[in-house]
């Protein structure tokens, strides 16, 4: 590919993405008024990997530390998310969905579930395949 080509390849994966990052967002507001776009970000975070801690989190979505301490402050009191303090050090605290916050987590999870299936409902098993995969390969790209 040349040098013109690719760049407006690349060009057209970012206004793509951002074009997705938005109907996403928009999306998920009106699937939702449960939690916010970050609260979910942080619920699935935990979901995938129980038993993590806020700096795990802030690290991973690349979040402020404080900003991660008061959305999971707010998911715990609604009682969404419970904190396990580690007896033999008090700042070591895990976390893990409740069971409210399993059922949140699945009921979002299947509204996003249903919107991709209808937006590839006429792409055949090798195009959600290689799309599958690319999408794979970017998310795992270390910049």
């Amino acid at each position: 590919m040349n040098s013109d080509r690719r760049l407006e390849a690349i060009l057209r994966v970012r206004d793509e993405l951002t074009t997705v990052s938005r109907r996403g967002t928009a999306r998920a507001r009106q699937m939702t008024e449960v939690l916010t776009v970050i609260e979910r970000a942080l619920v699935n975070y935990i979901a995938n990997n129980p038993g993590s801690r806020a700096i795990d989190i802030a690290r991973f979505l690349g979040l402020n530390k404080s900003t991660v301490s008061r959305q999971l402050t707010s998911l715990h009191e609604r009682g969404f998310v419970d904190v396990h303090v580690d007896p033999d050090d008090q700042r070591n605290r895990s976390l893990v969905l409740t069971e409210a916050g399993q059922r949140e987590r699945a009921r979002v999870d299947d509204g996003v579930f249903d919107a991709v299936v209808a937006r590839v409902a006429d792409w055949d098993d090798d195009e959600i395949a290689r799309f599958a995969d690319a999408l794979t390969r970017f998310n795992n790209a270390e910049v």
